[in-house]
């Protein structure tokens, strides 16, 4: 299926239609998607899964690493803290480190996408574009 196809019959304005005209000129293309993981829980008896592997943060959030490694540092106190009850450190490190984690997936759904991604011409980091203006024409034609 072609990616004007996809848009549908609607018409698609003058940025869109250039860049969908950009695009089927181009002799290869990459298209990628961003997920967010969210798990249930982290953890089971003595087996973790830590940093991405349990909450990857999306690209949206800019916490990737900074989450990863605060989660590293919790898990590595609890676990000092509860020697020889793992279990007990791995419930001890979740409850404690889950709502921060949360809030950052949130935080990058609500703000973070955002930045990425605007929803209208007013929130683009590129400012409003040009679609029905005679004193100033438009770049794609």
């Amino acid at each position: 299926m072609s990616l004007r196809r996809a848009f549908g019959p609607e018409p698609t304005g003058p940025v869109l239609d250039h860049l969908i005209g950009q695009f089927e000129k181009a002799d290869d293309f990459l298209f990628d998607s961003t997920h967010q993981v969210v798990m249930p829980t982290w953890h089971t008896d003595r087996i973790v899964l830590p940093g991405d592997a349990a909450w990857c943060m999306t690209l949206y959030s800019g916490m990737g690493a900074s989450t990863g490694m605060a989660g590293a540092d919790l898990l590595g106190t609890v676990l000092q803290r509860n020697l020889g009850h793992i279990p007990r450190a791995l419930r001890e490190w979740e409850q404690r480190l889950r709502p921060f984690i949360t809030t950052e997936q949130q935080t990058a759904h609500s703000v973070g996408l955002q930045m990425f991604v605007p929803r209208s011409d007013a929130t683009s980091p590129c400012g409003p574009s040009t679609t029905n203006s005679s004193a100033t024409p438009s770049p794609h034609g």
